[in-house]
């Protein structure tokens, strides 16, 4: 039913609306009344109906009938008649005269003016974009990038553009019945964006008469039932609505008809109600400033605390942080407090997900309290304007958990890491090892500080942690456990916080019946599985992404199902993400991984999962240009993705190796993906030397492609992932020596020089560190130390200069 309110006398109905916008949870939608009779290039624009008028005279002279015949045509039908009807030069000169420099008012420019995240045009004309330049024009049927949007103010033309169908033949404006039903399909990220906006925000529809929109009612119309968010769309008119006419906008889920007497004192009271809230900069990131620290008793960090992975912060975020009773500092907390100074006020920590990334986080901004404190939970947006405000900030502690900042943002963060040092900010950001392109950025090490989390607790962090568990009858962590292998030898093998919370799940959550969680290994439908597989992958699926992979249902139904394990979080009054409003979130995640591992033991199941991960990369060719789908499709099929999600061991072999060669005709043209196959057969497969040298044969094609395409494009990134490649390279060449029995002097030299090459560059500082230290990969340091005892065997003959250059690697790497 829509509410009739007059704007002129409700004071609530005009704050309403001014708060909405300011809040930046408004969406306006313009429409031809809003630029009706304003002056054009030779001409005056019309109005749907002026448009409809002369389409009637003009339609009607062409076929030599009077206009009654075709007066009670749809707009849409008349369109089509009068683009086959009509020469090229007469729709030229009509759309030119009178859609083309328009002049708007000036009210009407101060009305745009205002801070609209990006607004919707049903208008063809150049109205908005001309007479107010900060908008950017997004164009229909074409990708477009979620980045640019969250930076700059867009306009999105849903029915096309003036001047790209005057300039280009092949251009199309939405305009007659054929180009509408083909704008469902040609059109169909925009009217997605249309359709995430329709569900998620609320709607401002201005000089709109709705009559006969067919590609919008096709986005909204199976949303009415379904969408069950709290929200409004109004519709601004001149009068009231007849009770037909509320029927038929209430099919485009009009839910208040605005009611004017005067557009010009809507426009105007808007703007002074939004010009003068101080408040419209500051909503956003003041929403995260100083959350309060709630300490939780004893009895309340329980084992249903401890195994709930959102437990310190709560989703929806609500201003509060939860200091369980079992809390414990970790030593990296202190040292990356310690590092933080003026000359170098930015420190980003990394390491797997669970390792406690967001604990230290937590930590840290519980023992700052010399400074006003600001702490974005992962998930957090930002666009340009609000990366602005914050960095007018002073005296501020900056706390960034995963996934709140775009690559591009750190890096401009890292930019002024001078003027935040003077400003006397600090900040951390916390980025997940298997976000590759957060920990490519990580080399330069000169404006701001690294330190990688381990997943495991020292021996002083186990032992305190286990004191507070004892004290409190709760399962104690175990972080070495002794084993027997199959000849009979002990060693001991390191459990990570994961291990542990899985252990602790298996052993003690059924024996209560509110810690049960779903079998989630018995889902084995693809689309289903794939909601999983990118659940695990993004932590979260925003709803834009929901309508990028086609799941919406399946996301409502994990929603239903299993409200434990699975939720929608839903924004306030405050946006807390730049692309989107509402996301699914996993409430238990090492639960849905544990799950996912179970599927990896059963070989018969390996075909759905690879059906699973074929259905993510068939949407993603199906939404973006194909010169980035097989780079969008590395994010999900990453070695160390893969092997992060699904927790298994001997089975994750033979699935690895499967999803590999299922997708090997579609993403064999990345580099990057040979560089995973690479890595797959060395840390996976077995110590056979054909294999390995497989592997070889992978890594030195990546290398060569990439280094081709570093050549025609120059681009950074390439540069840092042409680096790691290099490293992997060396990685398996010391393996081939090592297996060879070191008996083969050309590949030693060839691993000897993949070595200096890939470890002695700015993008490889943190492998570096780690061999010189000793804590990289066992088998990394075997080979190695053994390649340098062949060099140093005075009894095998080998030239000097490879003698000594071996020497001089050997010292540089602590090897000697």
């Amino acid at each position: 039913m829509i509410v009739t309110r007059y704007f002129d006398s409700d004071t609530d109905l005009q704050s309403e609306i001014a708060r909405l916008l300011i809040n930046r949870n408004l969406v306006p939608i313009f429409g031809s009344g809003f630029t009706r009779g304003c002056k054009a290039h030779s001409g005056t624009v019309p109005s749907g109906d002026d448009m409809k008028n002369f389409l009637v005279k003009t339609v009607a002279e062409a076929f030599g009938e009077s206009e009654e015949e075709y007066s009670s045509m749809t707009f849409s039908a008349l369109c089509t008649l009068f683009d086959k009807k009509t020469t090229p030069a007469v729709k030229y000169s009509y759309f030119v005269d009178n859609f083309t420099d328009v002049k708007l008012e000036a009210l009407k420019i101060r009305f745009l003016s205002l801070d609209w995240s990006y607004i919707y045009t049903l208008n063809i004309d150049d109205a908005i974009e001309r007479n107010c330049n900060k908008y950017h024009v997004i164009l229909p049927h074409r990708d477009f990038s979620e980045q640019y949007l969250a930076s700059f103010y867009t306009l999105f033309k849903i029915h096309g553009d003036v001047h790209s169908y005057l300039k280009y033949p092949s251009e199309n404006i939405v305009f007659n019945k054929r180009q509408y039903i083909d704008s469902l399909r040609t059109n169909k990220k925009m009217l997605a964006k249309f359709k995430e906006d329709f569900c998620d925000n609320n709607l401002l529809f201005v000089g709109c008469s709705l009559s006969d929109e067919p590609d919008l009612m096709s986005v909204i119309v199976d949303e009415l039932r379904a969408n069950s968010s709290i929200r409004n769309t109004y519709f601004v008119s001149h009068k009231e609505l007849t009770k037909a006419e509320e029927i038929l906008l209430e099919d485009y889920g009009i839910t208040t008809c605005v009611v004017v007497a005067d557009y010009n004192v809507f426009y105007q009271t808007i703007i002074t109600l939004a010009e003068n809230r101080s408040s419209m900069r500051t909503a956003f990131v003041d929403f995260y400033r100083e959350p309060s620290i709630i300490t939780v008793s004893q009895a309340q960090s329980d084992l249903r605390f401890l195994l709930n992975s959102n437990n310190l912060v709560p989703q929806p975020f609500d201003k509060t942080l939860h200091k369980p009773y079992f809390f414990i500092s970790r030593s990296v907390s202190l040292d990356v407090l310690d590092k933080l100074t003026m000359n170098c006020p930015i420190h980003i920590i990394y390491g797997n997900r669970i390792s406690g990334k967001t604990y230290c986080l937590f930590d840290m901004y519980d023992k700052v309290k010399n400074q006003d404190r600001y702490f974005f939970p992962s998930g957090s947006g930002f666009t340009a304007k609000m990366m602005d405000e914050l960095l007018q900030k002073r005296d501020s502690f900056f706390a960034f958990d995963t996934d709140c900042l775009t690559a591009e943002q750190i890096y401009r963060i890292i930019d002024k890491s001078t003027e935040l040092g003077a400003q006397g900010n600090r900040v951390v950001i916390t980025i997940n090892t298997s976000d590759r392109y957060g920990v490519d950025l990580l080399v330069e090490h000169k404006r701001y500080k690294v330190t990688k989390i381990p997943n495991r607790f020292t021996d002083d962090e186990m032992a305190g942690v286990n004191r507070i568990l004892q004290n409190s009858n709760m399962p104690t962590f175990a972080f070495r456990e002794k084993r027997t292998n199959a000849l009979g030898r002990q060693h001991f093998v390191s459990r990570t916080l994961l291990d542990n919370l899985y252990e602790i799940s298996l052993r003690f959550a059924k024996s209560h019946t509110a810690y049960v969680m779903p079998d989630l290994s018995k889902i084995t439908d693809r689309e289903q599985l794939a909601t999983l597989l990118i659940l695990a992958t993004k932590h979260s699926i925003s709803s834009n992404d929901m309508f990028y992979f086609n799941i919406n249902s399946e996301c409502a139904e994990f929603a239903s199902l299993y409200p434990s394990m699975f939720q929608f979080t839903y924004c306030d009054s405050t946006p807390t993400r730049a692309d989107s409003k509402r996301q699914l979130i996993v409430n238990a995640r090492y639960h849905l991984l544990k799950s996912l591992g179970k599927l990896v033991d059963d070989d018969a199941l390996h075909q759905k999962i690879s059906n699973a991960y074929r259905y993510i990369y068939d949407c993603i060719e199906t939404n973006e240009d194909p010169f980035v789908v097989s780079r969008r499709m590395l994010d999900y099929i990453k070695f160390d993705v893969i092997n992060d999600i699904f927790y298994a061991k001997k089975p994750l072999v033979s699935l690895i190796k499967f999803l590999y060669e299922q997708l090997e005709p579609q993403m064999n043209v990345n580099p990057q993906f040979k560089h995973q196959r690479a890595k797959s057969i060395l840390w996976l497969g077995s110590d056979s030397l054909d294999e390995i040298r497989e592997a070889r044969r992978y890594v030195e094609l990546a290398i060569y492609d990439t280094e081709n395409d570093l050549s025609r494009s120059g681009n950074k990134k390439l540069r840092i992932s042409l680096e790691h490649t290099k490293y992997t390279f060396a990685i398996i060449m010391g393996r081939i020596c090592s297996l060879n029995a070191y008996s083969d002097m050309s590949d030693m030299i060839a691993a000897l020089d993949a070595y200096e090459d890939a470890l002695f560059c700015e993008a490889n500082q943190d492998e570096l560190i780690a061999l010189q230290s000793r804590t990289t990969e066992r088998r990394i340091i075997e080979d190695l130390v053994g390649l340098f005892e062949q060099f140093k065997d005075t009894s095998i003959k080998i030239e000097d200069f490879q003698r000594q250059r071996a020497a001089n690697i050997a010292q540089r790497l602590n090897c000697m």
